[in-house]
């Protein structure tokens, strides 16, 4: 059953900034949807970054390190495609709900979800992050 609030912003591949514990790497992500909620949420896969052929490549070797638990750390994420970052802004302007915080679903072996606080950088078409709160 497809949700009609979903709105796909992105199928294909686009790098992100991910931030856990002391850590940090630029992934591959796809499939980047934003509902608009409420909450509003935000969801990508960062699951292709596991099915590679090269196990030794710091992509696999990082997403690895989530998947087998440093997800739990993920403090911030990072949108780095300008497009991305104007689709989803488009969508926020249309947006009725802008409750925060959001909601970030992230696949990767499995579904986790954050929630987050938006922050959009100064400068136009800038970086988009996305800074996990922590109750």
């Amino acid at each position: 059953m497809v949700d009609d609030h979903w709105r796909s912003i992105r199928k294909t591949t686009t790098q992100v900034h991910v931030e856990y514990g002391p850590a940090y790497a630029t992934l591959f992500a796809t499939d980047i949807r934003l509902c608009l909620g409420p909450p509003i949420t935000l969801s990508l896969s960062l699951e292709s970054n596991l099915r590679t052929r090269h196990k030794g490549v710091g992509t696999y070797i990082d997403a690895k390190s989530l998947a087998d638990g440093q997800i739990s750390a993920l403090s911030r994420v990072q949108l780095l495609d300008s497009k991305v970052i104007a689709d989803v802004e488009s969508a926020l302007k249309h947006a009725q709900a802008r409750a925060r915080p959001w909601q970030l679903v992230v696949q990767l072996d499995g579904k986790h979800e954050f929630q987050v606080q938006p922050a959009v950088s100064n400068t136009s078409s800038g970086p988009f992050f996305l800074e996990v709160l922590r109750s």
